[in-house]
């Protein structure tokens, strides 16, 4: 029986797992043909959480997968269950969740572009604080990256900003002046770049807990 699975739908072995500098640059292209599509239809609220942006955000992201035809899994804040989560040694709802996770035609759970949001503002607006939002943006958004709660095995990610308010360059300055305030210059987002004609985009370098590097692609999106 598993014999005739294996003919028909093929082996785990068929695809190689890997994330390199093509797959990173498909899904970054992806997210940002989302987010033009998603703009101009302007089916959202400034007042939204993020996990509704994201959500909306993935849905554009599937359209132009099927369009394109392409072999990607785009899944929606996604438990990453760890070695201690699936031996019994520590309670599943402890787990991370990241907001987006995209794999290709594999099975290997471990290997995937990993894809954080959150909301960003330069000034206070919607009853939200935009120093808190620069707090979370770095303490639960890069930081969860250093400590391998996201992407354990990966060498790269990404970050993608929601701007409902402001600036983007900005609020980047901002979040570069708290991280040099911490002692962390070398992990400012710097070599701000254009993917596919979007220009608010910066990289980052980071040591991991486990001593390997990651390189962390921000993009903001102004909505």
């Amino acid at each position: 029986m598993l014999n005739k699975f294996k003919f028909k739908y093929g082996r785990s072995t068929d695809f190689i797992p890997e994330v390199d500098d093509i797959f990173e640059n498909t899904c970054t292209i992806i997210l940002i043909k989302a987010y033009r599509n998603m703009k101009k239809d302007g089916n959202y609220s400034l007042k939204w959480k993020e996990t509704q942006f994201s959500a909306l955000l993935i849905g554009y992201m599937r359209n132009i997968r099927k369009n394109e035809d392409l072999g990607l899994r785009i899944d929606p804040e996604n438990y990453l269950y760890d070695e201690d989560i699936l031996s019994g040694i520590r309670d599943p709802d402890t787990s991370s969740r990241i907001d987006i996770r995209i794999c290709g035609s594999w099975v290997n759970e471990n290997i995937y572009y990993g894809i954080e949001a959150k909301i960003l503002i330069e000034n206070q607006a919607y009853k939200k604080r935009p120093h808190q939002l620069r707090n979370r943006y770095i303490e639960t958004g890069i930081n969860n990256f250093i400590n391998e709660k996201y992407s354990k095995h990966m060498d790269k990610a990404c970050i993608i900003g929601y701007v409902i308010q402001g600036n983007s360059t900005n609020i980047v300055n901002y979040i570069n002046k708290k991280l040099i305030n911490e002692g962390r210059k070398k992990e400012i987002l710097s070599n701000k770049n254009t993917i596919n004609n979007h220009k608010d985009c910066w990289c980052s370098s980071h040591t991991k807990n486990n001593r390997s590097n990651i390189k962390l692609c921000h993009i903001m999106l102004t909505m």
